[in-house]
């Protein structure tokens, strides 16, 4: 088989590149007038101290007010962990984890395209959404700033050290897209519910979380490709649960510093127990015994959840199960009810 012409190719590994060409999105498509109009009632409820409707919701004025502050929060990450994620890919994953397979190569350059989408949306939304430079520029510097922030960088970076097991670093940036994103996804989907900002921050992380699910659901498929051929060692349960429940401790600082959710009206421990379930989902993806064993708190969110509950690649590991998540099946119904893209 040719490394250098498309065809043929093992079907099985493409799929996750063809499921990215399915869904391809660029940033530019995503409209934020309304929801710079969004922003600015809330911004002069803060200065009036009534109370108004927007969107769908009666808002008061300490309600704008956390609300703002919960979205600039959530931003200074995302806006951060894209780049770091693309550093990897380019510089790591695209040549080690391929090893010749073009299939692997194709994806991961798919992929480091795909997130130079999202970490320009996140870019488009701090620019539309946040006026005041010094701000913008706290978003954008978030990762030497804010505690939460920069402990997650640094543990991303922390997986580009090649003298690391792959495999550990393969299971680690599964952990930064399936699970460090999780609470993010679950705040934002709170203010669609409340009718806030869907037009365009709403709409643009639907996208993005679509896109996270082919990401770690290929990052798994490549896992048990690589274990079943041998090239890699399948790391002991151990090991897993440990750069599982790194991450999961780092997401549970970003709730606590960050996304601090009763701003919004979620409860805190709800919150970290999505991310227990987000975890085990990724654990028993991989193979492996549930770590947290949690049910979903949040039973709306199955609805778009990164993951299915019931464990896809039990019975079909060597087969690359077609569906990792409930967002790859052809059936792309979600309970996002957003717009069709045009």
């Amino acid at each position: 088989m040719s490394k250098y012409t498309y065809f043929p190719r093992n079907e099985q590994l493409s799929e996750y590149q063809d499921k990215l060409d399915k869904t391809f999105w660029s940033a530019d498509e995503v409209d934020y007038d309304s929801d710079r109009v969004t922003m600015a009632s809330l911004e002069n409820l803060i200065t009036t101290g009534k109370e108004e409707k927007i969107g769908d919701t009666i808002i008061t004025s300490q309600q704008a007010m956390n609300i703002t502050v919960f979205l600039k929060n959530i931003l200074c990450l995302f806006a951060q962990l894209d780049g770091v994620v693309i550093e990897n890919l380019i510089e790591n994953f695209t040549h080690e984890i391929s090893q010749g397979e073009k299939e692997i190569q194709q994806f991961y350059i798919a992929q480091a395209h795909n997130e130079v989408v999202h970490s320009k949306s996140y870019g488009m939304q701090v620019e539309k959404l946040i006026k005041d430079p010094k701000e913008k520029e706290a978003i954008y510097t978030a990762s030497l700033e804010y505690p939460a922030v920069k402990a997650i960088t640094d543990w991303s970076f922390k997986w580009f050290d090649t003298s690391l097991p792959i495999v550990d670093r393969l299971i680690a940036f599964c952990c930064i897209e399936g699970i460090i994103f999780t609470s993010g996804f679950v705040a934002i989907y709170r203010l669609k519910e409340w009718g806030l900002f869907t037009k365009g921050l709403c709409n643009a992380n639907e996208f993005i979380s679509k896109d996270e699910a082919v990401h770690t659901a290929a990052g798994i498929a490549f896992f048990h490709h690589k274990v079943n051929k041998g090239e890699f060692v399948r790391p002991t349960k151990e090991r897993v649960y440990e750069i599982i429940e790194a991450a999961v401790a780092l997401a549970d600082q970003f709730t606590d510093e960050a996304v601090q959710p009763e701003l919004v009206g979620l409860d805190r421990a709800d919150m970290k127990q999505y991310v227990r379930l987000s975890a085990d989902l990724i654990v028993t993806d991989l193979g492996y015994e549930k770590r947290y064993d949690v049910e979903c708190p949040f039973p709306w969110m199955l609805k778009i959840c990164l993951f299915n509950i019931t464990n896809m690649f039990e019975s079909r590991v060597t087969e690359y199960s077609r569906a990792v998540t409930s967002i790859l099946q052809d059936d792309e119904s979600d309970g996002w009810s957003s717009e069709e893209k045009e």
